[in-house]
């Protein structure tokens, strides 16, 4: 049984370190894992200008990046490859706070001057709701821009309402007709209207801000980017829910694989089951401290299940119960003052 439990471990943990964003037509990537390095292989690699490594979505150290001057931002360099007809541009993000200075936009992907050829925006802003001298917190919403033609606010926004210190998976797509919102993987509008080509330029691609604006309308994002991703092509959905599911671990795979799985089995002893199971899980295993925090998170980076168990002359034997939790894949995070271990629960 032993040898069992052991095997179905490792291949979670197998699972949990090659686990992955889409790659086909990815053409940047920053997962932030302490550097703006291009991880799509593209080699756009970003300049980064006052921004300070920080904990990502699901709690790890040096897996995002807090935005928080008004100057933080990084710059990605010009390539023709940058020139595309169709696109999904990807941000897992959370706003400390919002940019409420005339006409209030938090760019998170800015490329152009809005309105040109080339260029690309994605955003949360309160336009639809107000002109630019207002600003309401209570009603940004997410938006986006793409190429030469400029619609109103109220066409281009969706209805999710941006709060402070909520994390987000936001994505944009076009197909060259169709423009969709995805907020958290669920489609939330669609429109047409946009050109059916972007277009070209030779403009750079900024995170974090508006340098096209100038300093009257800089358009600072305020807060902490765990992910961003941009693909030459429109995601489908499963692809989508994929990228929210995945790229907030990314960081968090490399933190878990460089214990080595020899120390996390022979040393931590640790041992879940079953999984899959029904919502019952047992958690089993040694550890030096005398309390161990567990904390269960979805597919989305939310935290849905958090608790702790003492030990017992080191060794730690507990349940979990996420029966009330709809059926999926979840992620565990168990940790003490030593450790921190991450593991996969499969909830049938």
């Amino acid at each position: 049984m032993k040898k069992i439990i052991t095997t179905l471990l490792m291949s979670i943990i197998y699972i949990f370190a090659t686990a992955q964003i889409p790659t086909s037509g990815l053409l940047i990537h920053f997962p932030f894992t302490g550097n703006a390095n291009d991880a799509s292989g593209k080699a756009h690699h970003g300049n980064i200008k006052d921004v300070k490594p920080v904990k990502g979505k699901i709690g790890y150290p040096a897996t995002a990046y807090l935005f928080d001057t008004i100057s933080s931002s990084i710059g990605v360099p010009y390539k023709p490859d940058m020139n595309v007809n169709k696109i999904s541009m990807c941000a897992v993000f959370k706003a400390n706070k919002f940019y409420t200075d005339v006409c209030q936009g938090n760019f998170i992907i800015s490329r152009g001057t809005q309105g040109t050829n080339g260029s690309l925006i994605l955003d949360y802003l309160d336009n639809g709701y107000n002109d630019c001298t207002v600003a309401d917190t209570n009603l940004y919403v997410f938006a986006g821009q793409v190429g030469p033609i400029v619609l109103s606010a109220t066409t281009t926004q969706c209805s999710v309402k941006v709060r402070t210190q909520t994390w987000y998976c936001y994505i944009l797509t076009f197909d060259g007709d169709t423009a969709r919102h995805y907020v958290n993987g669920t489609l939330i509008n669609k429109f047409a209207g946009w050109s059916n080509t972007i277009g070209s330029s030779t403009d750079s691609i900024c995170i974090g801000k508006y340098p096209w604006g100038g300093s009257s309308f800089p358009y600072n994002f305020i807060g902490v980017l765990d992910d961003i991703a941009i693909y030459n092509r429109v995601l489908s959905d499963s692809e989508i829910n994929n990228y929210c599911t995945n790229a907030p671990m990314i960081g968090v795979e490399d933190t878990t694989t460089s214990i080595s799985q020899s120390n996390i089995i022979n040393q931590a002893n640790l041992q879940i089951y079953p999984n899959p199971s029904d919502g019952i899980f047992t958690v089993s295993g040694t550890s030096a401290s005398a309390i161990v925090a567990l904390q269960v998170y979805n597919a989305v980076g939310m935290l849905v299940y958090n608790t702790s168990a003492f030990t017992n002359n080191k060794h730690i034997n507990t349940t979990i119960d996420i029966r009330s939790l709809p059926s999926g894949v979840y992620t565990m995070k168990l940790s003490d003052d030593k450790h921190i271990q991450t593991v996969r629960l499969l909830k049938n």
